[in-house]
């Protein structure tokens, strides 16, 4: 059933996306829309430029196009691209995003640092910036400095979205950061609170 919803779901919005191309064939927003419902990357990418070139400085447009390039070989283009959408409007976590995964890419640590750097300052409350700059701390090594930095992220987005994932994913931070004793005594009391029935606990306990 859940698949179903998702196809059905997914049908009504590529229905929209044609209807609405049909009312304004030159409109950003929706080819970029139908773009989202396009499963060959040619003419995904045909779309998005076409959407890119009609609103040269429509931030989303210019940063859907920047996302489709941002694997190519040579991402020059991609990160010409989101740094104008961040001279645009510095307040769209995506930017930062496409950024920090082209730096990435080139094993430039520092770089994505800074720009982790900017994020924060431009977007105090955004969780995708604590994400990052917590796979940085891991990809270094630095477990210590990585688990608060993870459990920041967890609680911005739990009161970003008003659920609990913050206490169900604490147990995620410290097995990624190799610290099996404090794993095992999270693991003890979802455990205890949960009366045993957490999917998530018993996978961790197996994980140690």
């Amino acid at each position: 059933w859940p698949e179903l919803h998702r196809k059905e779901k997914r049908a009504k919005g590529r229905e929209a996306a044609r209807q609405a191309i049909e009312l304004a064939p030159d409109m950003p927003a929706a080819l970029v829309r139908l773009a989202q419902y396009t499963e060959d990357p040619a003419v995904k990418g045909q779309l998005l430029r076409r959407a890119y070139e009609n609103g040269p400085n429509n931030v989303e447009a210019i940063l859907a196009y920047a996302q489709h390039l941002v694997w190519d070989p040579n991402p020059a283009e991609s990160e010409a691209l989101a740094r104008k959408a961040l001279a645009l409007d510095p307040l769209v976590d995506r930017t930062y995003d496409i950024l920090t995964l082209i730096e990435m890419r080139k094993k430039r640590i520092d770089k994505v640092s800074e720009i982790i750097t900017l994020w924060k300052e431009k977007i105090p409350e955004s969780a995708s910036a604590r994400w990052k700059e917590s796979l940085v701390y891991f990809q270094r090594g630095d477990y210590r400095l990585m688990v608060p930095t993870y459990l920041g992220a967890l609680e911005l987005e739990s009161s970003a979205a008003g659920k609990d994932y913050y206490k169900r994913e604490i147990g995620i931070a410290y097995l990624l950061a190799r610290m099996p004793d404090e794993a095992q005594r999270w693991i003890d009391s979802m455990a205890v609170r949960d009366q045993g029935q957490d999917w998530f606990t018993r996978g961790s306990r197996l994980a140690i």
